[in-house]
């Protein structure tokens, strides 16, 4: 039939590049002529293709075990033909389950439209997005895969096993498969006799980072890394100083490519290899709290780095942990990398176990809940220290098995039987994505996305690919959070119905904004006794306007980060505005005189009062709050604190014994105190 096909074309390329006379066509007959030599050249295309996905599925270029007979050869021809996908929003079945399938890695590639999986056999499959076996590659049978995953661009595929390394397949040459153990690279196709296990090699995690970077982590604690770009290749060594004391079981890279973080049974710490050979000085340890099981589980840093979140402990147990990553000096090996909690969120009766931790910019993170709840946590960063702001969203019901951040910068949280798409900025779910449904017993496991599709897995071994609706595009920058679930079952609780707000002052844009870079946004408080409100704006600039909107106070402060600025709850007359490093400053409303600078103390007595002259103590707040009583207590960097009495005018503070090790950044009073 195609014999036919390319004399009919011949024949037509002949008669139309000469007229019914033998002259020169016209253009209408060039036209068809080159019409007619595209077609054939589209043949031998579909004839080449087809000549070598056979040659591609022939056990010669496939990777066999040295101790198995190899499977069965089949050919393209006797595959199973594959329905055609269904019409744009009906869920597809790209991968069918079958026997061998369940417990499968997959990975799909959004740039190549292929997937990649390895089953319990050892089999690496090639998939096309219409479900079209492409190429397989029989991977050493007695081996055990941990892990499979397509480098970012799609440029190589990665299949890795315990005590077989990492087998890198190309698309760009799909008949080569190179063997990575270590420092060593096999170059060739790889045949039976090149087939060697390395029992010194024992990979227990692995993973891609967007630079093109594979991380290996083995069971001693040491951990290996091969460069796409260069081919470089780097690893860690028994004696490596600080490496890990146990297997890794976990890591991430930062967005750049240039930090990695990997966890242990004890231990989690981040470092910048091949650039620095050592954790010794780039790296914080961080010891479980006693009676926590089951190690560090999976880490993610934020956009830009500078945030960790860890789950550690297992099942439904386990707990999430957020730290913060920062330069704290410059070791012998490069600038050493510091670890510091800043929060932690455990499972309760009303969240259910924690399914995952996304990242949404920055400094905020969601954490994803069996309940159906998302609990929003945003971190402002001052100097030292950070505040949390937290909520606790509804978005559907019980059963949630994963989620992931969309490119649209949606939510995707998956059930068994539906996928909710939920805007993080609005805080509503704008659709909800209907699943075939499973059969019995069978649950969902894993979900990646691309732009337009997503794509889940069961656990008997099915995937499938689900178009994604079309979706405007959510800017996380623009997420507030706040504790709108918690205020709302507080007027439930007292009965109170919804409260229309009324406008009681206003600032004007140029007067409240926060344009400054690295300054804390606009800090506002109000006094109901006074009827004033005041403001300092990213400009360290401190408006007090009274009920008529007058300007009653405008003060520069010095150029400094404002971390509390409260009017004294006894009277609502004292007004306090704590600045890093440059003190509090004072301002009694009631007189509406001049702003006064508590910026430091010298002792007389028993008492330390404010002077000029004498010996000031390093005065730095991190935090302040007030008492009923009117009094002020100031938390210090130092890890000091100092209380001024509004009443008095009296000032005391703690001694040097006993005091935090470290900033203070929050304090209450007891309500029986003073």
């Amino acid at each position: 039939e195609s014999g036919a096909l390319r004399q009919a074309i011949s024949m037509s390329q002949k008669t139309s590049l000469l007229g019914s006379d033998g002259e020169a066509s016209t253009p209408e007959s060039a036209y068809k002529a080159r019409l007619a030599r595209a077609r054939s050249a589209n043949l031998n295309r579909r004839q080449s293709r087809t000549d070598s996905s056979s040659s591609a599925l022939s056990p010669e270029s496939s990777l066999q075990s040295s101790s198995r007979a190899p499977p069965p050869a089949r050919s393209a021809s006797k595959e199973t033909p594959r329905p055609p996908p269904a019409a744009a929003g009906a869920a597809f079945e790209l991968l069918a389950a079958g026997e061998g399938h369940a417990g499968a890695y997959w990975s799909y590639s959004e740039p190549r439209g292929m997937l990649g999986v390895v089953d319990r056999s050892q089999l690496l499959r090639i998939i096309d997005k219409t479900g079209q076996l492409l190429y397989r590659v029989q991977l050493p049978a007695e081996g055990t895969t941990i892990f499979l995953g397509w480098e970012k661009s799609g440029a190589v595929l990665a299949a890795v096993q315990r005590l077989g390394g990492a087998f890198l397949w190309f698309p760009a040459r799909p008949e080569n498969v190179q063997q990575w153990e270590g420092m060593q690279f096999s170059t060739k196709v790889l045949k039976n006799s090149l087939v060697k296990r390395n029992s010194h090699f024992d990979t227990c995690f692995a993973c891609w980072s967007d630079a093109g970077k594979l991380m290996l982590g083995l069971a001693d604690g040491n951990f290996a890394i091969w460069d796409l770009g260069s081919n470089e290749t780097f690893m860690s060594r028994t004696h490596f100083p600080g490496k890990h004391r146990n297997a890794i079981t976990c890591g991430a890279w930062t967005p750049d490519g240039t930090s990695l973080a990997l966890g242990s049974a004890t231990q989690l710490k981040v470092s910048a290899p091949i650039a620095n050979a050592s954790w010794e000085g780039t790296a914080a340890k961080l010891d479980l709290a006693a009676g926590v099981s089951g190690g560090f589980q999976k880490v993610s840093f934020s956009s830009d780095g500078r945030m960790l979140a860890a789950f550690a402990g297992s099942s439904v147990f386990r707990s999430l942990g957020i730290y913060s990553v920062k330069e704290g000096g410059v070791a012998k090996n490069g600038a050493m990398r510091v670890l510091t909690p800043v929060g932690e969120v455990k499972p309760s009766p009303s969240l259910g176990s924690l399914q995952a931790a996304l990242w949404l910019g920055p400094f905020t993170l969601a954490v994803v809940c069996a309940s159906g709840r998302v609990k929003l946590l945003q971190y402002l960063r001052h100097e030292d220290f950070f505040t949390l702001t937290e909520e606790s969203c509804a978005v559907t019901e019980a059963g949630v098995v994963t989620a992931a951040v969309l490119a649209t910068g949606h939510v995707a949280i998956a059930h068994c039987s539906k996928v909710a798409l939920w805007d993080p900025v609005g805080k509503r779910t704008v659709q909800e994505v209907a699943l075939p449904k499973a059969p019995k017993d069978v649950r969902l496991t894993a979900l990646e996305h691309t732009p337009d599709l997503l794509l889940v897995s069961r656990s008997d071994g099915s995937v499938l690919s689900q178009p994604l609706p079309l979706l405007e595009y959510v800017d996380h920058q623009r997420m507030v959070v706040g504790d709108a679930d918690a205020a709302a079952s507080e007027e439930a609780a007292a009965g109170l119905g919804p409260v229309q707000p009324s406008l009681l002052l206003e600032v004007s844009a140029a007067e409240g904004a926060s344009s400054r870079p690295n300054m804390t946004p606009l800090a506002h408080c109000y006094s109901p006794t006074l009827r004033k409100l005041a403001v300092v704006n990213s400009d360290s600039k401190l408006l007090v306007f009274g009920a008529d909107k007058a300007v009653l106070l405008q003060n520069p402060l010095p150029l400094a980060s404002c971390v509390y600025l409260r009017f004294d709850p006894r009277s609502g007359k004292n007004l306090a505005v704590a600045l890093r490093g440059s003190g509090v400053a004072l301002w009694n409303g009631e007189t509406s005189g001049h702003l006064n600078m508590w910026t430091g103390m010298t002792r007389e007595g028993g008492l330390f009062k404010r002077s000029s002259s004498a010996k000031q103590k390093e005065f730095d707040p991190t935090t302040a709050c007030w008492s009923m009583a009117g009094q002020l207590a100031v938390g210090m960097q130092d890890g000091s604190f100092a209380v001024w009495d509004s009443v008095s005018s009296q000032v005391s503070t703690s001694g040097r014994s006993g005091k935090h090790s470290s900033p203070v950044t929050a304090g209450g009073w007891g309500t029986a105190l003073f």
